[in-house]
């Protein structure tokens, strides 16, 4: 089963929540006819499926409101072409928790890898001498799914369905 897919993904209204599939050449993005299964979405993503948390929207009262994008978590060591949408989506998640930093990725990567020592772990940094890798810039690359307008919990939930039917 492939997904199917509507033109125009921009057109989505942002109460209603809605899936896309982007593209990383920018010009075939679509929205989603409805919500991918798992294995739906590794067919389409075509690797190793990351889940990546990140900022859906701010509302009125400056509450930050989350949501998933699925990605190749290996889309950069696989040199595969950078992902402009899905870039933007993830890159603002960044921005809007780092808004006076001057390089708010690599602040944001710093605090992250202390929060992770401190709890007892090892840093592993896989993207050292990547060639198309910044961590003042850092990129998607390849395809990606994002669940626009979903809470992270009704994601879970719809993929725990998945699982469980």
């Amino acid at each position: 089963m492939t997904l199917k897919i509507e033109k125009d993904w921009a057109k989505a209204e942002r109460s209603q929540p809605t899936v896309f599939a982007i593209m990383p050449d920018d010009t075939t993005s679509a929205k989603v006819i409805k919500p991918p299964t798992f294995q739906e979405m590794k067919r389409f993503i075509d690797g190793f499926v990351e889940r990546v948390k990140v900022l859906d929207y701010v509302d009125n009262n400056g509450k930050f409101h989350y949501t998933y994008m699925f990605v190749d978590e290996e889309g950069l060591l696989k040199d595969l072409p950078k992902n402009a949408i899905a870039t933007k989506i993830y890159q603002r998640n960044i921005r809007y928790q780092y808004p006076n930093e001057k390089d708010p990725f690599c602040k944001a990567d710093e605090d992250f890898h202390k929060e992770l020592r401190q709890r007892g772990f090892t840093v592993i940094d896989r993207t050292v001498g990547l060639p198309n890798y910044t961590k003042s810039n850092p990129s998607i690359a390849g395809r990606a799914i994002y669940f626009q307008g979903y809470t992270c919990d009704e994601v879970d939930e719809l993929l725990d369905q998945d699982i469980t039917e």
